[in-house]
């Protein structure tokens, strides 16, 4: 019977630490730099010692992973550093809060900058950009899933794919030496390589909604103590309220009249809702400016749309990336490459030869009892032919 269950075995999988560990023996033992701590003899001795403890019919990954275990014991033995080693969580989750506070900043900050006073303008360019990008990002979502759908492979974000090496690399620990951390890193960054995007996108995810918030939070900042003048200034529609008034009822229309919001404007009324006019119109009367878009009707609408257009699909995007960050990490892959190959043959060369050992030992006594017989009964005629005599 095999050694190993598996015949053609392409892929192993392992849980998040097993992996690290699996990487770094892997590094230390195909590394010059890891010849200094561990010997190619050391290697095939301690698969060798391994495989003749393993049942026949055992799982290839199951092997490769005590394997691992029992060097990297060994190795830490002599480098005791190894135990130590950490792939720096607290500094990677200190720099996702400083972005995602950095992004709730940025966003009230910017739309305080782009705003005046109590004015909200509602083609104001940080709301576009918080509405564009939102729309521009889902579809490519949905156009990169189609497309690793037809290719079956995963297609990623170029940006991501960046951001998540660049943390691989950023955060790996400093393995003794510089040699032997660039060696994991060649094999690590690509394990962990998808498990990275799904962090990178999940913190990405949070970073624009609190960008969102930062907006949110300078609007009602604003109107603190003062009427909000709401109405709109946008590039080449200043003379085509009817177009502005459609855009008005395609982006609110679908809000429920029972939340008693009030109706959309009409056309008079969006043409009054220019922001230049309501200006003029509030050197008289702010009250009078501030009652043809009332913020009582205008900012829910405003909200809700946030909540419609970002909240809930970012939310569950989120959930999306959490949910493949835990099968991800119970499941970090690695090619069935040479090293792990030479790994399996090794161990099977060990144990047959173990075995051509034992039944050439078995053949050598059997010969041997053989020969004993045979004299035994040479001798038995001898015996008693004297006795005759």
């Amino acid at each position: 019977m095999a050694l190993f269950s598996e015949s053609k075995l392409k892929k192993l999988r392992y849980p998040y630490n097993t992996a690290r560990m699996v990487s770094l023996v892997k590094a230390i033992e195909t590394s010059d730099a890891g010849g200094k701590y561990w010997s190619k003899t050391e290697a095939e001795e301690i698969t060798a010692e391994l495989s003749r403890e393993t049942t026949p019919g055992s799982k290839a990954s199951d092997f490769i992973q005590k394997r691992a275990a029992l060097a990297f014991s060994r190795m830490s033995k002599r480098s005791p550093t190894l135990l130590t080693m950490k792939l720096n969580y607290g500094s990677r989750s200190l720099v996702a809060l400083c972005l995602i506070l950095g992004s709730y900043l940025l966003g009230a900050f910017g739309e305080r900058f782009l705003s005046t006073g109590a004015e909200i303008n509602l083609f104001s360019p940080i709301y576009l950009f918080i509405f564009g990008w939102s729309l521009f990002l889902y579809a490519a979502l949905i156009i990169l899933e189609l497309v690793s759908i037809v290719r079956r492979r995963h297609i990623e974000f170029p940006l991501r794919t960046t951001l998540a090496k660049l943390s691989d690399g950023l955060f790996a620990p400093k393995i003794i030496t510089s040699g032997i951390r660039q060696a994991f890193l060649k094999i690590w960054t690509p394990t962990v390589l998808r498990l990275s995007q799904f962090r990178i996108a999940r913190i990405l995810h949070w970073a624009f909604l609190a960008f969102t918030a930062g907006v949110i939070s300078s609007i009602i900042v604003r109107g603190l103590g003062h009427n909000y003048l709401i109405g709109w200034d946008i590039v080449g529609l200043h003379n085509s309220p009817d177009n502005v008034c459609d855009i008005f009822n395609t982006l609110f229309g679908w809000i429920p009249a029972a939340l008693n919001l009030g109706p959309l404007p009409d056309v008079n009324t969006v043409a009054a809702m220019r922001l230049d006019r309501l200006q003029d119109a509030a050197t008289t009367s702010a009250a009078a400016a501030a009652a043809f878009a009332p913020a009582a009707s205008w900012l829910p609408r405003l909200f809700i749309l946030y909540g419609v257009v970002v909240l809930i699909p970012r939310l569950l995007l989120i959930l999306w990336d959490t949910i493949g960050i835990q099968i991800r990490s119970e499941r970090l892959p690695f090619e069935m490459d040479g090293y792990f190959a030479d790994i399996l043959r090794t161990a099977e060369a060990a144990v047959a030869g173990a075995a051509a050992a034992t039944a050439a030992a078995a053949e050598t006594v059997h010969e041997a009892a053989a020969s004993d017989v045979k004299d035994a009964v040479e001798v038995k005629p001898d015996e008693e032919s004297g006795k005759q005599s």
